[in-house]
C-alpha cells in the first residue's frame, strides 16, 4: 500500500491510497456504515459486488460506494494483478464490518479490519463533493508534464547544482516519548560550513515520514550530518508495515525558493549496528516497564503476575494479536508463557495484565532467585497487526523502568 495524498502531503480531509490485489485473491464482502468513498481502477481488472451486484471493472473505471453499502473485490486467478485507488475520509469514524472473513494475504492495502479507526477526524467531510475528489484522482493519473528540470539557482542568477550525497549511516535518540532526532550522516559537502532548510522531506522505503522540522546540514571533517526530529503522533498507521529488513533512505532538503539543493540517499540495515546506532535500552525504558511483578510460591506451582505498562505513541490505535514472553527472576528463565491479544490506547500507555504459573519442581532452580527478592524481567515478542501482515516486535519489560 502507498499513501498518495493524505495529511503528511498537507490534504488533511482525505487519503488518496493505491491498493494491488494478487491473482486469484479477494476482498470479501464488507461495509463501511458511517463513510462513503470513491475508488478508481489503474490497471488490470476485477469483479466488483455492491449489494449483491457483480459487475466488472478495469482500468480506467470510478465507482463510488455509498455509506453503508456491503462490497466486495475478486481477482481471476490467471490474470495479472489489478491496481485501484481508494479515496477515503481522514476520519476517526472510520469502521468496517466483516460481512464475511477477513482476508490475511495477497491484498497491500489500508487494513480494513472491524472497529479500525481512521487517524483524523474533520466534520467539514461531507463538504466535498464526490466530483471534487474523483477531479482530485484524475489529476493524480494524468501523465505528468514533460518539462525540462528546474536547477536551484543562485543570488547572481546562475543555476546551483543539487549537491547528491550518499548515507553511511544513521544515529537515532530519544529526548521524549514523541519525539525522535535523528542524524544521517553522509559522505562530505564541505567543510565548515552549516546550513538550514525551508523544507525537507524523508522517505523511507519509498513512503514519505512527516518531519517535525526541516532540517539542518552541518558539516564536519569527513561526513556531512543532517540533523532531524520526528514527531510520532503525525505519523501514518502505514509505519507499522515498513519492511523489516533493509531500508531504502532518501532526505531531500529544499531552499527558499521551493529548490531542491542537497540530497542524501542510500539503504540502512536495522541489524547493522554499524548502520544504525539505537539506544534500544532507553527505548525499553520509555515505552514499557513492568509494574508490582510478583513471583510466589504456591503448593507445588510457582506463580507469576504483573503489570505490562505499555506506552503508544502514535495517533492510532495499535491491535496486539498476542504476546510471548519469557519471565526471568535474577538472570535466569522462570517460565515461559503466552498472552491473547489486546489493544494499545493511541496516545497512552495501557496496562497489561499478565499472570502465569509452572510447576515449582521445573522451577526449583529458580526458587532461591525468588525467595532473596532478585530482579524480575519479561522479555518476549509482541505480534502487531499491520496494513501489510503481521509484525513481531521484541520487547522487554523491567520492574522499576
Amino acid at each position: 500500500m502507498a499513501v498518495l495524498i493524505g495529511p503528511g502531503q498537507g490534504a488533511a480531509r482525505f487519503y488518496t491510497q493505491r491498493f494491488t490485489l494478487a491473482p486469484g485473491r479477494a476482498i470479501p464482502e464488507h461495509r463501511h456504515d458511517t463513510i462513503e468513498h470513491e475508488q478508481v481502477v489503474v490497471r488490470g481488472e476485477m469483479v466488483l459486488t455492491l449489494d449483491g451486484v457483480e459487475r466488472a471493472v478495469r482500468a480506467g473505471d470510478a465507482v463510488f460506494i455509498p455509506a453503508g453499502t456491503a462490497h466486495a473485490y475478486a481477482k481471476g486467478s490467471k490474470e495479472q494483478e489489478v491496481e485501484f485507488l481508494c479515496i477515503v475520509p481522514a476520519t476517526s469514524d472510520y469502521r468496517t464490518e466483516w460481512l464475511a472473513e477477513p482476508p490475511k494475504r495477497g491484498v497491500r492495502g489500508r487494513g480494513h479490519r472491524a472497529g479500525r479507526r481512521g487517524p483524523l477526524e474533520s466534520s467539514a467531510w461531507k463538504e466535498l463533493t464526490m466530483a471534487v475528489r474523483l477531479l482530485i484522482v484524475l489529476l493524480v493519473l494524468a501523465p505528468p508534464a514533460m518539462a525540462p528540470a528546474q536547477p536551484a539557482r543562485s543570488t547572481t542568477g546562475q543555476p546551483v547544482a543539487v549537491r547528491a550525497l550518499t548515507l553511511q549511516r544513521a544515529v537515532v535518540h530519544v529526548p521524549e516519548p514523541r519525539r525522535l532526532k535523528v542524524a544521517l550522516l553522509a559522505t562530505p559537502l564541505s567543510e565548515g560550513a552549516s546550513r538550514a532548510f525551508t523544507r525537507g522531506r524523508l522517505l523511507l522505503a519509498g513512503q514519505e515520514i512527516p518531519l517535525a522540522s526541516p532540517g539542518v546540514a552541518t558539516d564536519q571533517p569527513g561526513n556531512t550530518v543532517v540533523h532531524l526530529e520526528v514527531d510520532l503522533a503525525a505519523l501514518p498507521e502505514s509505519v507499522l508495515a515498513l519492511p523489516a529488513g533493509t531500508l531504502t533512505v532518501r532526505w531531500e532538503g529544499v531552499t527558499d525558493g521551493g529548490r531542491t539543493v542537497v540530497t542524501v540517499a542510500g539503504s540502512l540495515d536495522p541489524s547493522n549496528r554499524s548502520q544504525l546506532t539505537v539506544p534500544q535500552d532507553d527505548l525499553y525504558a520509555l515505552y514499557a516497564r513492568l509494574d508490582n511483578p510478583s513471583v510466589t510460591p504456591t503448593g507445588l506451582t510457582l506463580a507469576f503476575r504483573g503489570l505490562a505498562n505499555i506506552l503508544n505513541p502514535f495517533s492510532f490505535e495499535v491491535v496486539v494479536k498476542g504476546l510471548e514472553y519469557r519471565v526471568v527472576v535474577g538472570g535466569d528463565e522462570v517460565m515461559a508463557a503466552q498472552r491473547p491479544g489486546f489493544r494499545l490506547r493511541a496516545g497512552q500507555r495501557s496496562d497489561v495484565l499478565l499472570e502465569a504459573e509452572v510447576s515449582l519442581a521445573s522451577a526449583a532452580f529458580a526458587a532461591a532467585g525468588v525467595l532473596r527478592g532478585a530482579t524480575v524481567e519479561v522479555t518476549g515478542q509482541l505480534r502487531l497487526a499491520t496494513l501489510d501482515g503481521d509484525r513481531l516486535v521484541p520487547i522487554v519489560l523491567r520492574s522499576g523502568s
